[in-house]
């Protein structure tokens, strides 16, 4: 056993070294947090000028976990009694602090609670005049008490979008964005009509996740798979190309799927995104002025998916770009004050191990 975990070490640190190049290191975290029962996210909040890390599990055990910056479990929430007792699913949680959570909820509803889950303040949206309007998760908070969250497109009467075909019609009138005052519930909807930049109406819209981050001055960075350009959104709505990213693995971009070829073979979304690479995430990294854009390569046999991480300056000039096989890290990242951290894959243990990938002039 013991010869099993040098060897396992020493595989680690070979991985480490190959995948690190002149101005770009990785290095294993401190960071080791408890593993959830199923799919989780990890978020960071500040309280007090301390750094918290916080993980939710929201399919089996309807929890949330707070971790201090070593690691240490602080805190730990359960959400169980809360759902029931507002009739509710949780899809999202923001915590700005130690007593200001952010929830988002099925039927497009947002609760602001303390620390101990009282309700300070409820909205909801889209309930009759936007029934076709349907919040995701990623939720945002700007400088401006504004809240800012993904929309997805629905039909007008409200059933979600799944690999249905596109209309024209409804494709113009969806938003997909919608900032949130928090202390007055009033929303503004922006970035209307992106799909239609590299879309056309008798093509699919498959339902995958569409990543994005904010700046700190409120600006929205959007990508999708079937582009290989990232978008800005500014705060005043404004949409604009902000760098057509190229990559050494070629083409990073889904081939859009017809109508008519769907009708033929409905397995072709699903076969066309495995086999293709595409812009899977973008982080802004504010510590270092820094952006990292994580293509998704196509799926290798009996891995994971295989990614690329495309290091940039603030300006956009290209500063790195890394490989990373399919059985070494997970699609979990994290932007903190010592760089990008990443899971490690097949820890076969308990807890989650991170390595924290760092770039310097």
């Amino acid at each position: 056993m013991k010869m099993i975990k040098y060897l396992f070490t020493a595989l680690t640190i070979c991985l480490l070294i190959s995948c690190s190049t002149k101005n770009t290191t990785i290095k294993q975290a401190h960071l080791q947090l408890k593993s959830p029962l199923s799919c989780y996210r990890i978020k960071m909040y500040q309280n007090k000028e301390k750094d918290y890390y916080y993980t939710f599990d929201l399919l089996t055990q309807k929890i949330i976990m707070v971790y201090n910056k070593a690691g240490y479990l602080v805190n730990e929430i359960n959400i169980t009694n809360f759902e029931k007792e507002n009739s509710i699913e949780l899809i999202d949680v923001l915590i700005v602090n130690h007593n200001h959570f952010i929830f988002l909820a099925n039927q497009n509803k947002i609760f602001i609670t303390d620390g101990k889950l009282t309700i300070q303040k409820e909205y909801a949206f889209f309930n009759q005049s936007h029934q076709g309007h349907k919040m995701a998760p990623f939720l945002f908070l700007n400088d401006q008490n504004e809240l800012t969250t993904f929309i997805l497109s629905t039909w007008p009467d409200g059933i979600r979008f799944k690999n249905s075909y596109l209309s024209g019609q409804y494709l113009n009138a969806q938003p997909h964005f919608a900032k949130i005052n928090i202390e007055n519930g009033k929303m503004r909807l922006i970035g209307q009509n992106l799909s239609n930049r590299f879309l056309k109406p008798n093509e699919l819209k498959a339902d995958v996740p569409i990543e994005r981050t904010f700046t700190q001055n409120g600006t929205v960075i959007y990508c999708a798979p079937f582009t290989d350009t990232i978008y800005e959104i500014s705060p005043r709505s404004k949409i604009k190309p902000l760098i057509r990213i190229t990559s050494k693995i070629g083409n990073i971009t889904v081939p859009v799927i017809t109508a008519e070829q769907h009708k033929k073979d409905a397995s072709i979304v699903r076969s066309t995104f495995v086999s293709s690479s595409y812009i899977n995430r973008v982080f802004m990294d504010d510590y270092r002025k820094l952006a990292y854009v994580i293509i998704r390569r196509p799926l290798e046999q009996f891995e994971d998916f295989p990614f690329n991480i495309l290091i940039y300056d603030e300006n956009w000039e290209k500063l790195d770009e890394l490989e990373f096989k399919g059985d070494t890290y997970r699609f979990i990242f994290l932007v903190t004050k010592d760089g990008l951290l990443m899971e490690r894959a097949n820890n076969n243990s308990e807890k989650r191990i991170f390595d924290c990938l760092e770039y310097t002039n």
